[in-house]
């Protein structure tokens, strides 16, 4: 579902940047190398965000889904029509303001599909601004991103205004649900949807904890003790789909019955491998 999800809003990302590029370039047009006279071809398009490291897995459906629609536009239009360039910031608020200032340097791209996470859309976006490059972020959702006053950002997904309240509203109404622990991973990310849900929940929150970042953690031990010891036949997790799993795991092994919940950062395949066949096998 999230790569089918990726195709759509990068394919509307692409072909929207690919627009406003041929509208601002129509005087050059002509100059295009790989297009001639057409004003639709000639432009460089970039994907930034996590092609390595722990976070991966979701950087790089996102990267395919947008390779995808920009080759499905060459094959109207042309052959490399339009290029794509990559720039792995493998999802860290730290590298990426590096690897922003490597991109805004290359006077030839007009746009950028990314950053895919919260937290390092904080720390390139306002590079991005400053160069007046447009960013189209099909899943970076923290509410603030849209109030820093920057004229590049768009996005292409609910922030966690829309998707917290939407899963403690499923958590409370359709699972019945009186006892819920609620945990994040203290990123951008993570700590926005965990308080969506918190603030709608009221009272029906009986423990609340926070973990590392992704691929910081292996042992869980002390947010399952906590979780287990709070009676809550639902856990909550504001976080990635690496932690998801490993907590999963252990809690399965704990011999914690309730049902795990969490938002769109754990909507990946890795979820169900690192959760483990034991976890797999009981409801998740």
């Amino acid at each position: 579902m999230r790569q089918v999800l990726a195709r759509a809003l990068s394919g509307v990302a692409a072909l929207g940047l690919i627009a406003g590029a041929a509208a601002c370039n129509k005087s050059s047009s002509s100059d295009n190398a790989s297009g001639g006279s057409n004003s639709k071809c000639g432009y460089e398009l970039a994907y930034f965000g996590a092609l390595t490291g722990p976070s991966a897995n979701l950087g790089v459906n996102i990267e395919q889904g947008f390779e995808l629609a920009v080759d499905q536009y060459n094959d109207k239009n042309g052959a490399n029509c339009v290029t794509v360039k990559k720039f792995d910031s493998q999802g860290d608020p730290a590298k990426a303001p590096g690897v922003a200032r490597s991109l805004v340097s290359d006077k030839k791209i007009l746009g950028i599909v990314g950053p895919p996470f919260s937290g390092e859309s904080q720390a390139a976006d306002p590079i991005f601004d400053q160069a007046g490059i447009p960013t189209i972020t099909p899943s970076a959702t923290n509410v603030t991103l849209s109030t820093k006053g920057w004229k590049t950002f768009h996005r292409a997904v609910a922030n966690d205004n829309a998707q917290g309240p939407a899963a403690a509203n499923y958590i409370k109404d359709v699972m019945k649900a009186t006892k819920v622990f609620v945990a994040d991973d203290q990123s951008a990310y993570g700590t926005g949807l965990a308080a969506g849900v918190k603030k709608v929940l009221g009272s029906a929150v009986v423990g609340t904890d926070q973990t590392e970042g992704a691929g910081q953690q292996t042992d869980f031990s002390g947010t399952v003790q906590k979780i287990v010891g709070s009676g809550a036949t639902v856990f909550f997790y504001g976080g990635y789909y690496q932690n998801a799993g490993l907590i999963r795991k252990q809690l399965t092994a704990s011999g914690w019955k309730g049902t795990l919940v969490g938002g769109d950062g754990m909507k990946d395949g890795g979820l169900a491998k690192a959760a483990g066949n034991t976890a797999r096998s009981a409801r998740s």
